[in-house]
């Protein structure tokens, strides 16, 4: 009876330890990735953490043709959510929403379109 009872007990906590959570292995994270739209007049990067990302656009600000410390650059947070293949995210009161199919991200807000790739 004692054999049976320890196999029963070993059996139970084989069984518990398989049935882990997810949670912590969110295969829709997008944290520690960067993607990149590279224009000829502008760049576009993508920064994901966790539940933030960082937006950073460069642009030929002298006009010279060349991207460069010397042009402009801005920076900002937003939060993004991804659901399967959907992604949103929202950065003060923009929102922009699109799909991510492997290495290409295509983002769309008040009409314009972006594509962006995985770097």
């Amino acid at each position: 009876m004692k054999k049976l009872t320890f196999i029963l007990v070993a059996l139970m906590a084989t069984v518990f330890s398989a049935c882990s959570s997810d949670d912590d292995n969110d295969s829709n994270s997008l944290d520690g990735t960067t993607w990149v739209a590279d224009d000829e007049d502008e760049i576009r990067t993508l920064k994901f953490q966790k539940t933030t990302v960082t937006l950073i656009y460069q642009y030929d600000a002298n006009g010279d043709g060349v991207i460069n410390a010397a042009d402009g650059q801005e920076e900002s947070t937003g939060t993004y959510s991804v659901d399967g293949d959907k992604i949103t995210i929202k950065e003060g009161k923009v929102t922009s929403q699109g799909t991510i199919s492997g290495n290409k991200m295509v983002l769309s807000a008040d009409g314009d379109s972006v594509t962006y790739y995985k770097k």
